[in-house]
C-alpha cells in the first residue's frame, strides 16, 4: 500500500472511532433521564420550553407551548434549568408543581396599548420519566 491509502484508512479509522465515541456520550447523558423525576416538559438552558415532547407528557397538555419561557417553579424565581430540574427532583412524583411562563410575544399587538407579553401560571405534576420515553420514535 502506497502512503495515501494509508492516510486515507487513518483517517476512515479516526471518523469511526469519532462517531462511536459521539454516539457512546449521547447515549449515556440521555440515559441519565430514564426512571428519574421529571417536570413533563424539557426546557432549553434559556428555560424555554423545549418543543419535543412524547404525547402522555403533561407539558403541552396543560397549555404549555413550544417557547414559552418559564419565570418561576413554586414561586421561586428561575435562572438556569438546573434550579427547576433540582425543585422537580425533590418532590415527590405526582407532586403538583406551579408554574409562572411568559408567553411567547407576538409580532404585532393590537390594541396598540395591549402588552406584548402575557403571564400565565400552570400546575403540573411531577412524574417519572419511563423507559418507553427515552427510546421511543414518535
Amino acid at each position: 500500500m502506497d502512503h495515501r491509502t494509508w492516510q486515507r484508512l487513518l483517517l476512515v479509522l479516526l471518523t469511526g472511532i469519532f462517531g462511536l465515541l459521539l454516539i457512546g456520550e449521547s447515549f449515556i447523558s440521555t440515559s441519565r433521564w430514564i426512571n428519574q423525576p421529571f417536570p413533563g416538559f424539557f426546557v432549553h438552558e434559556n428555560l424555554t420550553v423545549a418543543p419535543y415532547f412524547m404525547p402522555s407528557w403533561t407539558g403541552t397538555r396543560s397549555g404549555l407551548r413550544s417557547l414559552d419561557r418559564l419565570v418561576t417553579a413554586e414561586d421561586r424565581p428561575l435562572h438556569d434549568r438546573a434550579e427547576l430540574y433540582e425543585i422537580v427532583r425533590r418532590a415527590d412524583i405526582g407532586t403538583p408543581i406551579h408554574y409562572r411562563d411568559r408567553g411567547r410575544e407576538r409580532l404585532s399587538p393590537s390594541p396598540p396599548s395591549e402588552p406584548c407579553v402575557q403571564f400565565s401560571r400552570t400546575r403540573l405534576s411531577s412524574r417519572w420519566f419511563p423507559h418507553r420515553d427515552w427510546y421511543a420514535d414518535t
